[in-house]
């Protein structure tokens, strides 16, 4: 005869791990740890602008090749005419906000599919969601509009939404994330440099 274990039912469980600080500890600091090992162990590949004698600012699209990111050459650009950092990338943050003013045209990072729009007093927002096939997706947050249409085709010339800002914000800018098969990506590693 087996012996039965007993399954404690979802609201038990949240309630038991709400009430123990030193579960409710270990189990953030393990979520931390393994996005932390994920990132160490598939590390995101680097690229360099393609045409270095250019100025930065005369043109803001890159080819890229990488053989783990994308299986062809793509254009990737950046989201806005300008890069101003006001809060990077990290374990608590898995996007960068750029800094701008309201308007502003936002573009998609690369060629794709717009898989989801979001109209929310809360959160991001207005925000648009970028599918851009090998896994990667994009999100574009905080907008003042959306300008793009849910299963529209989108390229890097494709003008999605304006800077804005929308749902948990406290000033005008893009909250913008990349993701690759659901686990975010720093986007200044994949965006062109300048």
């Amino acid at each position: 005869m087996r012996k039965q274990t007993n399954i404690l039912p979802k609201k038990a469980l949240v309630s038991f791990v709400s009430k123990n600080p030193k579960l409710k500890e270990w189990i953030f600091y393990g979520q931390a740890f393994s996005v932390l090992a994920i990132n160490v162990a598939f590390p995101t590949p680097v690229f360099t602008r393609e045409n270095s004698d250019e100025s930065p600012f005369e043109n803001r699209t890159v080819t890229i090749e990488a053989d783990s990111l994308l299986p062809e050459k793509r254009l990737v650009r950046l989201p806005t005419l300008s890069l101003v950092l006001t809060q990077k990338y990290s374990l608590f943050h898995p996007g960068i906000d750029i800094d701008g003013t309201t308007g502003e045209p936002i573009f998609p990072v690369a060629k794709g599919v717009v898989v989801a729009t979001e109209n929310s007093r809360f959160a991001y927002g207005k925000a648009v969601y970028v599918d851009h096939g090998s896994g990667y997706t994009s999100l574009y947050a905080h907008l003042s509009e959306i300008e793009a249409d849910e299963g529209q085709f989108v390229d890097v010339d494709t003008e999605i939404g304006l800077m804005g800002s929308t749902g948990h914000s406290t000033g005008p800018h893009l909250h913008l994330e990349i993701r690759k098969n659901g686990l975010p990506v720093n986007p200044l590693s994949v965006l062109p440099k300048n």
